[in-house]
């Protein structure tokens, strides 16, 4: 352990001194190069697009995975899709908007755009900032949706819409899982622009390719945009629009060229900046592109910087960079390493590391919450003792590693045939704990019936066929506590061992 730590030390060491002196090389590169002087100007500009992006890329998850992704929301919206009346479909596109509306107003208080479900066929079925708006196919439209439907993976990114241009967040739904459909959640560029502009006190616009708003756009959307007066094969999203930060502030020769630069650069989607006379005052106007699911860059973010107190404090301003930059190294190895560590260590603790079935401690954790659920609401639940039979025997013709493989191969089983809201633990040697919520006695047995039939059935290699002893017992007020509550469950098993085995007792 004392030399992994030191071996981390050094290594935390090495990458302190390696972007330090890379920071150091790259002022000295900025005193002496105009455009690497730009290309800071560039890279400061994604940095803070990226670090205002993730602040929503926060919230959004914690969205999806706190109310949406959840057995009510996801039962009304599988409904709603695998219906064909579209009578009854609207029923449910009405009653997921009226459960979801208090969250969609919440959304739009911190500034999101967009709450959209679309099917697994990719037609829209519910904006929430267009309710009457629905039923649409976005295939070939919103590659976005194209994706999280077919890969059923959660992806990220820009993207121009039917109505609305914005970052978006689309995430899978699954309801026992079958796919079906997904979700987004988007924050528009009116946003991401102010609290860019807020965070970093600097002016900053975006702009849009025009033929990709006259292709995606429904015709009806098209007002939302406005042609951009430096030029014309670029609109502004009026949403973003209080005035255009260029309107009359340049001359037509700058205006000139940025439009120059703009066709020169817009073919491979290259971030520049240049140098321009604003309201009279020398500054730096840096285009940052924006590209869409598919790499094609379509937009541009720019901001303007000052430029003439830039090259006065270069030296002060940069040494300040390489401290920020060198902290916030130490800030991503502390939080990677104590994260990794941490989740190792819960891991460890959780499940057992042969079976990975739930450790007794863990189990016994959830146990204790389901008993106190029933001493609450009065939800029955019940327990499945299992036990193989004649392990000894098994380990000693055959040796620990191939008991080891069986006890694996069993644990797996068992997890492969029980609810996903079912829990497994190992509660001793060759015996596992299965916790079955909501689950009377009666089915519990049918859960146990049918483990100790498929267990009985599977070939374990060497030591061919095994079988398991299986004792059940429902939750009762009579059990005043867990432990009485166990030791019927073993007691049952114990029954099922002295009746000859491979058998289930309840």
């Amino acid at each position: 352990m004392k030399r992994s730590a030191d071996l981390r030390f050094y290594l935390l060491i090495a990458l302190i001194v390696l972007v330090f002196s890379s920071n150091a090389l790259l002022f000295f590169y900025y005193q002496q190069n105009k455009d690497n002087i730009k290309q800071n100007h560039i890279y400061e500009l994604r940095k803070e697009f990226i670090i205002t992006m993730s602040v929503y890329s926060d919230m959004a998850d914690s969205i999806y995975h706190l109310h949406i992704d959840t057995p009510g929301i996801k039962r009304i919206f599988a409904q709603g899709v695998q219906t064909t009346d579209p009578a009854e479909k609207n029923i449910y596109r009405k009653r997921l908007l009226y459960t979801l509306n208090g969250l969609y107003r919440k959304l739009i208080g911190y500034n999101f755009r967009q709450l959209h479900f679309h099917e697994k066929n990719n037609r829209s079925f519910l904006r929430f900032h267009r309710p009457n708006k629905f039923g649409d196919d976005l295939t070939g439209i919103r590659y976005s949706v194209e994706f999280v439907n077919r890969e059923k993976k959660y992806i990220s990114g820009f993207e121009e819409g039917r109505i609305f241009n914005g970052y978006r967040f689309v995430y899978p739904l699954a309801l026992k899982n079958e796919h079906i459909g997904s979700v987004e959640i988007s924050v528009s560029m009116k946003t991401l622009i102010k609290q860019l502009s807020q965070l970093f006190d600097k002016e900053a616009q975006f702009i849009i390719q025009k033929e990709q708003v006259a292709e995606k756009v429904f015709k009806s959307e098209i007002s939302n945009y406005i042609v951009w007066d430096i030029d014309d094969n670029y609109v502004l999203d009026r949403a973003v629009v209080q005035k255009c930060i260029l309107e009359k502030r340049i001359s037509d020769n700058d205006a000139f060229l940025i439009r120059k630069t703009l066709e020169k650069k817009s073919s491979k989607g290259n971030p520049f900046c240049l140098e321009i006379s604003v309201d009279g005052a020398s500054k730096v106007v840096t285009f940052l592109p924006i590209e869409n699911f598919l790499g094609k860059k379509m937009a541009y973010v720019f901001s303007i910087s000052d430029n003439t107190k830039l090259r006065e404090h270069a030296r002060s301003l940069y040494m300040i960079s390489a401290a920020l930059m060198l902290l916030l190294v130490l800030f991503i190895v502390f939080t990677v390493y104590y994260r990794v560590s941490q989740k190792k260590i819960e891991g460890m603790i959780t499940y057992d590391f042969l079976t990975r079935a739930l450790s007794r401690r863990a189990f016994f954790e959830r146990l204790d919450a389901e008993f106190e659920r029933y001493r609450r609401y009065r939800k029955p639940f019940s327990l499945i003792m299992l036990d193989i039979d004649h392990f000894k025997k098994i380990n000693d013709k055959y040796g620990h590693t191939t008991g080891d493989l069986i006890l694996s191969a069993i644990a797996e089983i068992i997890t492969k045939s029980v609810r996903k809201t079912d829990h497994l633990g190992r509660y001793g040697g060759e015996e596992f704990i299965i916790l079955l919520p909501e689950t009377a006695a009666k089915d519990a047995v049918t859960v146990a019936e049918n483990l100790r039939k498929v267990i009985s059935e599977h070939n374990f290699h060497r030591a061919g066929t095994v079988t398991v002893s299986c004792g059940v017992v429902e939750i009762h007020p009579q059990f005043m506590s867990i432990d009485e509550f166990v030791n019927e469950a073993d007691k049952k098993l114990y029954r099922a061992k002295d009746e000859g085995r491979n058998r289930v007792i309840a």
